[in-house]
């Protein structure tokens, strides 16, 4: 069969046919310089190529592209979680982390010059424990209010 002829029967371009007549172990064999599709061997062939290339395993190049496909994804999800802040940045975890912990070793430091009188008078130990109960309390409350 000729190639405009297999081209019609499978509706395919002239040019379309051309392609598929080049591939390696196409059926088709060469008369007078000029292509002859077999039938109905070529359109069985042909089908199989197109279910083969559907269904070929992943190459290294399929394999990154699917790889930067799902980094880009990734990316662009952190990328909306950190703008509706359901993320931070590590610095600004450490950096807010930082500045707690500078306001807890104020509070401690400052403690004991500014609460001893209280427990001085204090005649029992129960009593004590009351009044450093109270001072822990009076911390926090400093703490939450800064």
């Amino acid at each position: 069969m000729s190639g405009a002829q297999a081209a019609r029967w499978l509706g395919l371009t002239a040019q379309a046919i051309g392609v598929w007549g080049t591939r390696p172990g196409a059926p088709i064999r060469m008369t007078d310089g000029k292509r002859e599709y077999q039938w109905p061997a070529f359109p069985r062939w042909r089908e199989d190529q197109l279910v083969a290339e559907r269904v070929r395993p992943l190459n290294d190049l399929d394999l990154a592209r699917q790889r930067k496909i799902q980094a880009e994804a990734t990316r662009a999800e952190h990328e909306l979680s950190r703008i509706r802040g359901d993320l931070v940045s590590v610095a600004s975890f450490r950096e807010t982390m930082s500045a707690i912990a500078q306001r807890i070793r104020a509070q401690l430091l400052a403690a004991p010059g500014r609460y001893s009188p209280r427990i001085v008078g204090c005649a029992s130990l129960p009593q004590a424990q009351r009044v450093l109960d109270e001072i822990v309390r009076d911390i926090i409350a400093e703490l939450r209010e800064g």
